[in-house]
């Protein structure tokens, strides 16, 4: 079957996926593709082309940094799967500084000065981990290593 996709002026790719029994009603599938879009695409779509399912991104992973350019089907942008994958990362990181205000606490109230200096490492760490992260994710060269990066997290 095929799709409908263009890019949108926000830079963005969306596809079209006409309905089987859309489709149906038309002698052929390039009458029924015509219709569709007619009816799905905006004015202000640029870049329309219809395209072979095949040629269209299977993972959905990182769908807001498809981009296509000219006639060639939409691709992931690695500069901008790097983006979403860092800022991921740094939600992560938010959430586990959260946790350890709490363990900062009560280690300052009722611990040793010893864990409150262990705590205040992996703080820093959590802290100092973009840095890194940063120059690990710029050495990835594939779509499949920026979705399965995990970085090393402080414990």
């Amino acid at each position: 079957m095929k799709r409908i996709v263009y890019t949108r002026p926000d830079g963005g790719v969306s596809v079209v996926c006409p309905a089987p029994e859309f489709v149906a009603q038309f002698p052929t599938e390039q009458e029924a593709l015509a219709a569709v879009q007619v009816k799905a695409v905006p004015a202000d779509a640029i870049n329309v082309k219809i395209c072979d399912v095949i040629n269209i991104p299977t993972s959905r992973r990182f769908r807001n940094c498809w981009r296509q350019v000219g006639t060639t089907p939409p691709v992931v942008d690695l500069p901008l799967a790097r983006e979403q994958r860092m800022s991921e990362i740094r939600t992560e990181r938010d959430k586990r500084l959260a946790i350890s205000d709490g363990q900062m606490a009560r280690a300052q109230d009722t611990g040793t000065p010893a864990e409150v200096m262990v705590l205040r490492g992996k703080r820093q760490a959590l802290r100092d981990l973009p840095v890194t992260v940063e120059t690990e994710l710029a050495m990835i060269q594939l779509v499949d290593g920026l979705a399965t990066y995990e970085p090393t997290w402080p414990v």
